[in-house]
């Protein structure tokens, strides 16, 4: 899988996902001639193939890029760290309501 993940970025994944359709039903026609008399020869060959027309087929999927919409944008990276002092004449009235996770604006001013 590590392979067609770096073919990915080579050949269109409409392309890969088209040829795990086509071995998928090679994989199906070649099923259904599976008799009772038919040996193990016969049915583990489409097996193998049938796991890799899912990796064709699903592989551009688990590619795509996650959906932003849970807030996982931030990176690590972009974090800094900061330490926030209130003026104490100015926090005397809104001590209980200042809380960890609150949101806010601030000003910055650098030294």
């Amino acid at each position: 899988m590590i392979m067609l993940a770096r073919v990915t970025k080579f050949v269109d994944p409409r392309i890969l996902v088209a040829m795990g359709g086509l071995l998928t039903a090679l994989v199906a026609f070649q099923l259904s001639h599976i008799t009772t008399q038919s040996g193990a020869n016969e049915l583990f060959w489409p097996l193998v193939m049938r796991v890799g027309s899912s990796v064709l087929m699903f592989l551009p999927l688990a590619l795509l890029p996650p959906d932003n919409a849970s807030g996982n944008f931030t990176k690590v990276v972009q974090r800094v760290p900061v330490k926030i002092t209130f003026d104490p004449t100015t926090l005397s009235g809104i001590r209980q309501q200042v809380r960890p996770g609150l949101s806010a604006i601030v000003s910055i001013a650098v030294k």
